[in-house]
């Protein structure tokens, strides 16, 4: 039996080898965070759904390295779209917050 010692950063959950990598990780500030919580509405900007409106059932934030270096600890939203079957992530540059 091999025991795996695996350091996980507490706000995106990305796995890493070391602590050390875990804590630069975490050092990293949260960003693109407008409020937004479970419950709210917001206006679908771009790609599928556009124009309409998603009701929020989650929020998030994207560990380093899921996608171009943006959107590295951005905040992205879970939701399901408003008169559609479908569902949404959203990330920041894809939905206004209606007030």
């Amino acid at each position: 039996m091999k025991i795996i010692n695996r350091y996980q950063c507490e706000i995106c959950k990305r796995l890493y080898n070391t602590e050390t990598e875990a804590r630069a990780c975490e050092a990293r500030p949260v960003v693109h965070d407008r409020g937004v919580k479970a419950g709210d509405l917001v206006l679908i900007t771009r790609g599928d759904g556009a124009g309409k409106k998603l009701r929020v059932l989650r929020t998030g934030v994207h560990e380093h390295g899921w996608g171009p270096a943006r959107f590295d600890h951005s905040v992205f939203l879970v939701g399901d779209v408003i008169d559609s079957w479908g569902s949404r992530q959203l990330t920041y540059d894809s939905y206004e917050v209606l007030t």
